[in-house]
């Protein structure tokens, strides 16, 4: 089974954080939502991860550069991520 973490957005109710790192990197106490993503994953031995990736995409590669490395991780760039969050689904369909 894969997982699919729709990761491209802005999120624009946030902006005052998302301005300088994508939502996903928000931490929520000590860790990152996607570190906390990534450990319940992992918890249910989910290892294929395909991450459709946006805004500050850099910044999430970047991070799990250094924590991925238990996953199969597979990027996808939503290059239209302003345009909605339905985009980065079609996008990974194809």
């Amino acid at each position: 089974m894969k997982v699919i973490i729709l990761a491209a957005g802005v999120g624009k109710r946030m902006s005052a954080v998302t301005n300088s790192i994508p939502k996903c990197l928000i931490k929520i106490g000590k860790k990152t939502l996607l570190e906390n993503y990534l450990e319940s994953f992992s918890a249910l031995g989910l290892q294929d991860i395909v991450i459709v990736v946006g805004h500050h995409k850099e910044k999430i590669q970047e991070m799990l550069k250094n924590r991925g490395a238990s996953f199969n991780i597979r990027y996808i760039e939503n290059e239209q991520y302003t345009k909605g969050s339905i985009l980065s689904f079609v996008v990974c369909q194809k």
